[in-house]
């Protein structure tokens, strides 16, 4: 399952955002909480198919506890991404420090610790290197590409939960949120339950606002990219083993007990 380049998911459509203060009272410690609920409605609806259309602008009275938990449950999920991704991202670091040999004046150049950046020596070193090439498959090299992008949306991104709804389910004939006036209101229609969707919203290349579609298949193919470069890390590591400066340090500490103890 290939991890698909984010600029196919990309949904140009210029979008009505909305941030609502919710209070709760989280389970763990029993703390009063403010969370920043993000809401998301799409000003043109070409985008879903035919017998859908954008319906609701959620409201701070409409949010159920279910809906609450739905939204903290997403939030951490996406939460959980970044922090897969900045473990890798700290791998990648030690490579280059250890393995690939390069210089706290190398990475100590503005960029040089980017992510991309440390993604892109250890692939370009592997690549022409006879003894670890075969560790990183193409497929993989063309999904870290794809990975380390997905964890700069997915940390400087924006959570926003769309409504969506069969055609006819409220009584403004289907338009877009603002297409509607002071007068119309979202009226739902018993035994047609809302459909929810998540989306992140984050700034493109041109300093343009758009958005990208959660969804289960996208957060697979995320986690079998990180199990992957897991597995290509050790594999790298067996073939080219290192110890990092911590390491180097805490054996010395050992090797000075162990003569304090012998002696």
């Amino acid at each position: 399952m290939a991890l698909v380049n984010p600029k196919e998911l990309i949904i140009p459509f210029a979008a009505a955002h909305q941030a609502i203060d919710v209070q709760y009272t989280e389970p763990t410690m029993g703390l009063r909480q403010h969370l920043n609920f993000g809401t998301i409605a799409f000003n043109n609806a070409g985008f879903l198919p035919d017998d859908y259309a954008v319906i609701w602008a959620i409201s701070a009275h409409q949010i159920t506890p279910e809906i609450l938990k739905q939204y903290i449950d997403m939030r951490s999920l996406i939460a959980n991404q970044s922090a897969n991704a900045e473990q890798i991202n700290s791998h990648f670091l030690r490579l280059n420090k250890y393995a690939l040999g390069k210089t706290d004046a190398e990475l100590n150049v503005p960029g040089a610790r980017d992510f991309m950046a440390l993604k892109n020596n250890i692939v370009s070193y592997v690549k022409r290197d006879a003894k670890t090439k075969h560790t990183l498959s193409k497929e993989l090299r063309t999904d870290l590409e794809h990975f380390v992008t997905y964890r700069n949306i997915f940390t400087h991104g924006k959570l926003g939960l769309l409504c969506i709804a069969p055609e006819g389910f409220v009584d403004c004939g289907g338009k877009s949120p603002s297409d509607l006036d002071g007068k119309h209101r979202i009226t739902t229609r018993r035994g047609r339950p809302s459909t929810y969707e998540w989306y992140i919203s984050f700034l493109n290349g041109a300093n343009e606002t758009v958005s990208i579609k959660i969804t289960r298949q996208l957060l697979e193919a995320y986690l079998k990219v990180y199990e992957d470069t897991l597995s290509f890390i050790r594999a790298f590591q067996e073939i080219m083993p290192f110890t990092d400066s911590l390491s180097q340090a805490l054996q010395k500490g050992l090797d000075k007990l162990n003569g304090i103890i012998r002696e």
